[in-house]
């Protein structure tokens, strides 16, 4: 039991370095802040805003006493993210709840900087808070309190993602807007003291979907000259999905001038960031699309006048987080040159924060820079852009800014007369792209992929060439792992199945001499003969794809013998054999993982690829690791053989197969971590204590916890019987 405890947490210490182990080096973050309040706090950066004299953020903490929640309001140095001033505002002097007041939205203009938040007070009718302050020192200018229903208590306590208050300024006025699961309200605010202008209330449905509690919301807003604009989530009855819904509205009523709402059938979809300029009006969100097979991010640009689309762009390489990162909001911003989105994300099958830079014109992709997350439950909360840079806040309490030069993607050509190459990022199990003769995509640096040979019929891999800044880890291994440093080709190279080998004799004379004294008589014989030969050659390989070839030969033969009295000498003619190929054979695949491939129905899936990868080009990259894995490669091909063959013929057996593997495919990153990490020290070594942690973790998953758990209910079976006896 302690041997499994302690494999357990040998099991998530090796998993959390795994997960951040992604994929680029630090040299776009300018710098970071994080709060220096003592190790008691608990703080949460929630909104930032930005103008030429400083950096502004609000949210909320704990102290003074460590369950006493308050606002906290900061301006920092846009150079070094330094402290200028700050404020604290404690509105409910003790409150037991987890989260009991906070600032949640800030925007400024050059007459102050506006807050908006919540609190709870008294316990436990929830108020919305406004307040305008200084900029110079942070003092309180004025303040407006507002009651809200109820049942938003329940929403804040329970849920962050119902918490959706957002905030937008111009010279007429402060816009508002407050989300819950029975209403979504809109405000216009005076900007001298806070009253109210005009407001709306507008209901809002509430359902639950795959385990998911949706809702009409209002994600974000945004105002310029002609309007105020809305972006944010919709029940589509008709489509029976969550929709994206985009709106314009009248600045002097609310009124709504015009609406456009996604079509995305059968799925779930938020839309989450807004931006605007003169030229159009920048959405960006999450699409989870079942009609068209499509999971990951999109970003849109529309018209201002009527909000139809002008372009759109998707990355399904940005998808929502998977893992233990709830904050799957992503964040845009313009300037005059770019569209900006920043997120917390799972990127290629890892969790990133991801940075893009895009054209306004066509939305290509014209920069990008990702970092991993850390510490692993970092949420990112909010992000703001100046000339100088992007500055995002996060949980806990932590400040970046980000270069706004983000490196430039690095385009991969392909190249294959036939056939398709298969390209995914190192790892990851989602589906391989596949890509022909003459087509890009996009590479980033520091990021590992994994490629796959796709031969057209008749044609066999032979190895793959690279030009420019790609390289490959061995050109001649079909399954590799690909890499850039800048763009660059990569070429399958190929060769044609039916080979030809021709075959040709030589002769080959060996003379024999002896002493004989018993004979005094002298034989000559000789013997010529010429035969022509018609044979017929198969050879079969490692895969048994049988290639015959046909080669004409003409032996001659000349056999001596001469025989003297007392002495004999033999010269005798053997035939010799030389075979020249006209070309390289292929390498010898290596063996395949026969019950994962079973399992998963080809050689070629993801999961299998990565399995073999770790197996030969990790743990079997040298002498000592080749033998323990061709030891274990005997002892698992005596037995897998029979399972594989039961597993293929059931497409049921596959499925239960499929997720019977799962814990093997976890040990197998896990493994390929543990060797990363120790081959610094020495590749040798990283192969034994490699392969040993993975067959103890195989062992641990696969037979001891089985029996330890069977023999744990047969135990408690007994004593049920004793109970009742």
């Amino acid at each position: 039991m302690r041997l499994f405890l302690f494999m357990s947490c040998l099991c998530l210490l090796l998993l959390s370095v795994s997960m951040i182990e992604l994929v680029s080096s630090d040299d776009q973050i300018l710098w970071v802040q994080t709060t220096n309040l003592g190790e008691q706090i608990y703080a949460k950066a929630e909104g930032i805003a930005v103008d030429d004299s400083g950096l502004y953020i609000v949210g909320y903490d704990n102290l003074p006493s460590f369950n006493d929640y308050e606002w906290r309001i900061e301006k920092r140095n846009i150079n070094d993210g330094s402290v200028i001033w700050s404020q604290t505002e404690n509105i409910v002097p003790f409150c037991p709840h987890a989260v009991c007041e906070s600032a949640l939205a800030v925007t400024v203009d050059n007459s102050g900087l506006y807050i908006i938040g919540y609190c709870l007070q008294p316990d436990p009718i929830a108020q919305f808070r406004i307040e305008k302050r200084n900029l110079g020192d942070g003092s309180l200018i004025w303040n407006q309190i507002e009651n809200l229903n109820g049942n938003y208590v329940y929403d804040f306590i329970s849920d962050e993602r119902s918490r959706e208050m957002h905030v937008a300024v111009d010279s007429s006025g402060l816009y508002v807007t407050i989300s819950s699961y029975l209403e979504n309200k809109i405000e216009k605010r005076n900007l001298v003291d806070g009253s109210i202008i005009w407001n709306l209330t507008e209901p809002s449905n509430s359902l639950h979907i795959n385990y998911e509690r949706v809702y009409d919301r209002i994600s974000e807003i945004t105002v310029d000259d002609s309007g105020l604009y809305f972006v944010g989530d919709t029940w589509d009855e008709a489509q029976s999905s969550l929709e994206w819904k985009i709106e314009k509205r009248s600045k002097t009523d609310g009124a709504i001038l015009w609406t456009q709402i996604s079509e995305y059938r059968d799925s779930v979809n938020h839309a989450y960031g807004l931006a605007s300029d003169v030229s159009g009006l920048y959405v960006a969100g999450y699409v989870k699309s079942e009609a068209d097979g499509y999971t990951g991010w999109r970003i849109e640009k529309r018209n201002l006048a009527d909000g139809s689309i002008l372009w759109y762009k998707e990355d399904v390489n940005v998808k929502p987080p998977t893992s233990f990162l709830p904050r799957v909001r992503n964040y845009i911003e313009i300037d005059t040159s770019a569209v900006y989105m920043i997120v917390i994300a799972d990127f290629q099958g890892k969790p990133a924060l991801v940075a893009q830079k895009r054209s306004l014109t066509d939305g290509s992709l014209l920069g990008m820079h990702n970092n991993p997350p850390s510490p692993f439950l970092e949420r990112l909360y909010a992000m703001a852009i100046d000339s100088s840079g992007l500055y995002t806040s996060h949980y806990p309490w932590k400040l970046e800014k980000w270069n706004i030069d983000l490196p430039p993607p690095i385009t991969v050509n392909f190249a294959s007369d036939t056939g398709q190459i298969g390209f995914s990022p190192y790892g990851y199990s989602g589906q391989i792209k596949k890509y022909n003769n003459g087509d890009t995509a996009i590479a980033f640096q520091g990021v590992n992929y994994s490629i796959y040979p796709f031969p057209a019929s008749g044609y066999i891999f032979t190895r793959w060439e690279t030009t420019g800044g790609i390289s490959v880890t061995n050109p001649d291994f079909d399954f590799t792992i690909f890499t850039a440093s800048s763009s660059g080709t990569l070429r399958m190279v190929q060769e044609l199945t039916n080979t030809t080998t021709s075959t040709t004799t030589t002769a080959t004379t060996a003379t024999t001499t002896t002493t004989d004294t018993t004979s005094d008589t002298t034989t000559t014989t000789t013997d010529t003969t010429s035969d022509t030969t018609t044979n017929t050659t198969t050879t079969t390989t490692n895969d048994t794809t049988n290639i015959t070839t046909t080669d004409t030969t003409t032996d001659t033969v000349t056999t001596t013998g001469t025989t003297t009295t007392g002495t004999s000498t033999t010269t005798e003619t053997a035939d010799t054999q030389t075979t020249s190929p006209s070309t390289t054979p292929p390498p010898t695949p290596p063996q395949q993982c026969i019950i994962a491939t079973a399992s998963y129905g080809s050689a070629l899936a993801p999961e299998v690829s990565y399995m073999r990868y770790v197996r030969d080009q990790m743990i079997g990259s040298n002498n000592v690791g080749r033998i323990l894995v061709n030891g274990w490669t005997i002892f698992y091909y005596s037995w897998s053989p029979t399972i594989a063959s039961s597993i293929s013929n059931s497409e049921t057996m596959q499925s239960v197969a499929r997720v019977i593997l799962l814990p093997l495919v976890a040990i197998t990153h896990l493994t390929a971590s543990i060797y990363i990490t120790v081959a610094f020290v020495s590749p040798t070594l990283a192969s034994v204590i490699a392969f040993l942690s993975g067959l103890s973790l195989g062992m641990i998953i696969y037979f001891v916890l089985p029996i330890f758990l069977i023999s744990m209910s047969y135990r408690k079976r007994n004593v049920r019987k004793r109970l009742f006896q």
